[in-house]
C-alpha cells in the first residue's frame, strides 16, 4: 500500500560536516554531503510538524553519525510548498520540513 505522505518524497545524503544546535532558538542546523547548513527541527518546540521530542532523538541520533562519519540521509516532501525539490546546493538552506530517517 502506498502512503501518500511520501509520495513526493526524495532523500539526499551524505556525511555529515556540521551540525549545531542554537542557543537561542533550540534549531538543529546540519550540513551534510554537499549540502550547506539548514534548521531541520527544534528540541525546544514543535517546527514544521516536527515535535520537539522527536527533535530530541533526530539530534541524538545525529550526534551519533557524526562522530561515527556515517552517511546520513534525509527525505523532503517536494508537494510541500517551501520544500526543494532536488539535491542541488541552491535548492536546500533556511528552514525546509524534512522527515530525518
Amino acid at each position: 500500500m502506498s502512503n501518500p505522505i511520501l509520495a513526493d518524497a526524495f532523500y539526499c545524503e551524505g556525511q555529515i560536516n556540521r551540525l549545531g544546535v542554537n542557543n537561542n532558538t533550540g534549531r538543529i542546523w546540519v550540513s551534510y554531503g554537499a549540502i550547506g547548513m539548514q534548521g531541520i527541527c527544534e528540541v525546544d518546540a514543535t517546527f514544521n510538524g516536527t515535535h520537539s521530542n522527536a527533535c530530541k532523538a533526530w539530534l541524538a541520533l545525529l550526534t551519533a553519525a557524526h562522530a561515527q562519519q556515517q552517511t546520513i540521509r534525509v527525505y523532503y516532501d517536494s508537494a510541500t510548498s517551501g520544500n526543494p525539490t532536488s539535491c542541488s546546493i541552491s535548492a536546500l538552506g533556511g528552514g525546509v520540513q524534512s522527515l530525518f530517517h
